[in-house]
């Protein structure tokens, strides 16, 4: 049962192992906290130097005198047990509520207090800095914001910070009967996420250290924090900064380079092509990956869209007897998998489904990027090796003004939705970095991580070089888990335009089919009119196009580096070529 205590109504409070009523509450210190995590669980209650993680926070929150009182508030669940025994041993008041409604948590845990704000912290956040809780909570006193947090890329240390609710906006939040399950499962971040329906003050810091954490979300942390609290006696955003500035070696860990499913590493998977480059300059083994477009339609209109252009010249729809034959062809001669993606969004094609059911009986392996704005059947989810949702927005009104509709919120649900139901396929999140999007993404990625994503994947805009942002995003990398990555390795891995001044060898490693039915040597090139496909696939077979006379044409052209330093745009395949170059010029062959 929910609630402070089964025998009483919520309007009293468990105080000592007595009950207590309280008047004219001012702020009221709530510590959110479970048991359950899928990657460290009962971090709360795991050992510091001298008590548990748990323990140490509350100590921290006792020096807060603004504070009229702290609660603990946990779940209702048998597994956070042990959090309401160990609050009924230290005399801490506590309430157990929905494990997933953090809001209606929050709200029942101080409702019978009617304070004017609620300061609130999480339990996994030891090194809570009380100084800048104090100016936190004395700005929201006096400016009466809707809600005020200074942990973020311009604030203090991830893991020192805070966050300051007005009660009655709090109380709003709980009566709205119009958010979803997902949206209060979320807390703060749907404040955060909907900036233009709150008042919000963040609070900025000129001692700025935004590359660091000291959170316990994983157990390598633990021996940081403790390495912090032996060395700082005095717990604050300046002291522990300055400590890692002359410690980097401590939190190394959280910024090694997680391997990138996009990384140039990728084919040395596949030393027969390797094989074929060094043997001849025309490679007649089938690509290992066609990247091919079910539709053109599209229900987005998005502002750096670099398919809009050559949906609107190419139109039309894939048809599945076309789609048929070209599977026999491909998964006879060698290729491994198809990539379904744009043109258009594919999910809208009315045999999708069919279609991806039909990869799969090909024997062929099978990958999705998406819009996210279709829920996709969890059968069929679990068909893909990995999907990919090209959100490219961190809150609702973002995704409104750059992408034409107002579908946020739907398709975080249906992110949520593959996450929960998918066992062996990779989940992850495409997110194009322009001007006009870089911010929030602190609070998109915690959003994400409670969704069972994988990754995150940050690229640069390309072909609209207005757009660029230039920002280094290299201090998200310390939000990144064992089992979840934050992949900026494209912000700076494909940006080279003209191949390098290289000829193109690696653009047989994969080829793109339009929606139309038109087989393209290079999926870039394709942005010019005079770049033509080398035959269609409702006319032709795929083993005549790939060895006929038009691909050995195009074949010649892009073997010189001098067509490609002039024509090639930004381009993923400019790596490999970087790579089989090098390798050609090795002299010394035979030696490591």
């Amino acid at each position: 049962m929910s609630g402070w205590c089964s025998e009483f109504s919520r309007t009293n409070i468990i105080k000592n192992g007595f009950l207590d009523m309280k008047n004219e509450i001012k702020y009221v210190g709530v510590v959110q906290v479970t048991n359950w995590s899928n990657m460290f669980p009962e971090k709360c209650l795991q050992e510091l130097n001298d008590g548990s993680v748990l323990e140490f926070l509350i100590q921290q929150l006792k020096k807060a005198d603004f504070l009229d009182e702290i609660i603990i508030a946990t779940t209702q669940e048998h597994f956070d047990d042990s959090i309401a025994k160990l609050a009924k041993s230290r005399g801490i008041n506590f309430y157990r509520g929905d494990k997933r409604d953090i809001i209606s948590r929050i709200y029942h845990a101080v409702e019978a207090y009617s304070p004017s704000g609620v300061v609130h912290v999480l339990g996994n956040s030891p090194l809570i800095d009380i100084e800048k809780m104090r100016e936190l909570v004395e700005v929201h006193r006096k400016a009466k914001y809707d809600f005020c947090y200074n942990e973020h890329a311009k604030g203090i240390i991830y893991g020192m910070g805070c966050s300051v609710f007005s009660f009655d906006v709090l109380r709003r939040l709980y009566e709205n009967q119009d958010l979803t399950l997902l949206q209060r499962e979320t807390g703060s971040f749907y404040i955060r996420q909907n900036p233009e329906k709150f008042r919000i003050y963040s609070q900025k810091s000129r001692f700025n250290r935004p590359q660091y954490r000291v959170c316990v979300d994983e157990p390598r942390d633990i021996e940081l924090i403790k390495s912090i609290i032996r060395a700082v006696p005095d717990i604050n955003n300046e002291s522990v900064g300055r400590f890692l500035d002359e410690n980097l070696l401590l939190t190394e860990y959280q910024h090694q380079i997680r391997l990138s499913e996009a990384g140039v590493e990728k084919i040395f998977l596949f030393p027969e092509k390797i094989k074929t480059y060094q043997l001849s300059d025309f490679d007649v083994t089938y690509p290992l990956v066609l990247e091919l477009s079910f539709t053109n339609r599209c229900n987005f209109s998005c502002v750096w869209c670099s398919d809009r252009d050559l949906r609107a010249k190419l139109g039309g729809e894939l048809s599945v007897d076309a789609y048929e034959r070209l599977l026999d062809d491909v998964s006879k001669g060698g290729t491994k998998s198809i990539v379904v993606e744009g043109g258009g969004e594919p999910t809208l094609h009315p045999y999708f489904n069919d279609m991806v059911r039909m990869t799969v009986k090909k024997g062929l392996d099978i990958g999705l990027i998406t819009n996210g704005s279709t829920l996709i059947d969890p059968e069929i989810v679990n068909l893909f090796k990995w999907i990919r949702i090209s959100l490219d927005a961190a809150t609702a009104e973002q995704h409104a003004k750059f992408k034409k509709v107002k579908m946020f919120e739907k398709i975080m649900q249906n992110i949520h939705s593959i996450g929960e139901h998918k066992k062996e396929t990779v989940l992850g999140i495409g997110y194009v970095v322009t001007k006009h999007n870089v911010d929030n993404l602190e609070d998109l990625i915690l959003r994400l991580k409670m969704y069972n994503v994988d990754y995150i994947q940050f690229r640069p805009v390309i072909d609209h070089p207005d757009l660029s942002s230039g920002i280094d995003l290299s201090y998200l990398s310390k939000y990144a888990m064992p089992n979840f990555r934050v992949d900026i390795y494209a912000m700076s891995a494909n940006v080279k335009i003209g191949n390098d001044h290289r000829k193109c060898k690696a653009h047989s490693l994969s080829t793109v089919v339009t929606a139309d039915g038109g087989v393209y040597l290079c999926g870039r090139l394709n942005i010019y009119d005079w770049c033509k496909p080398i035959g269609n696939i409702n006319q032709d077979s795929f083993h005549d196009m790939w060895l006929g006379e038009e691909r050995k044409r195009q074949n010649e052209e892009v073997l010189d580096p001098e067509f490609c330093f002039k024509n090639c745009p930004t381009c993923r395949m400019t790596k490999y070529n970087i790579l089989l170059d090098q390798m050609e010029h090795i002299k010394t062959k035979t030696f490591i």
